[in-house]
């Protein structure tokens, strides 16, 4: 079930950020609750997109796929070690990183999600409950810039 993690403290103006519990992508559990909170992010992100936008059915598609893919190549042009596999995985509590050399995509995600649209990511925000124990980051480094 997805839920909100704090970063504490923030990066790159994120404090919280939604968390998911299982990997959502190709081959993957792909939980509905989890997949649902990847459509709605993208779609936040993806709003004036060419490509449409997926709808948040829980079921993870082509489009959500797509999305997926999108966001860790663009990830990779500023973070060369991010991993390109085509999965978004949760974030555990105090890592910023992925095995050692790349970033959760999660986190770009949130981060681009925030930057495009303040008020949706906020109203996103809204709908979950805070959890008690923070997460502390290990570095810095989200990208923001690059749009899908």
């Amino acid at each position: 079930m997805p839920h909100l993690s704090r970063l504490s403290p923030p990066v790159e103006g994120i404090s919280e950020y939604i968390n998911i519990d299982a990997k959502v992508g190709r081959d993957c559990a792909n939980r509905s609750g989890d997949v649902e909170i990847i459509q709605r992010l993208v779609a936040i992100i993806a709003r004036n997109s060419d490509m449409g936008i997926p709808f948040p059915t829980g079921r993870f598609d082509a489009i959500t796929g797509y999305y997926i893919f999108a966001i860790q190549l663009s990830a990779r042009r500023n973070l060369p070690g991010t991993v390109i596999d085509g999965a978004i995985s949760p974030v555990p509590a105090g890592q910023l990183h992925y095995r050692s050399h790349g970033t959760y995509c999660l986190l770009h995600i949130n981060a681009i999600a925030q930057e495009t649209n303040p008020a949706a990511y906020a109203e996103l925000i809204s709908r979950f409950q805070r959890q008690s124990t923070p997460s502390a980051p290990t570095t810095t480094g989200l990208c923001t810039a690059n749009r899908y």
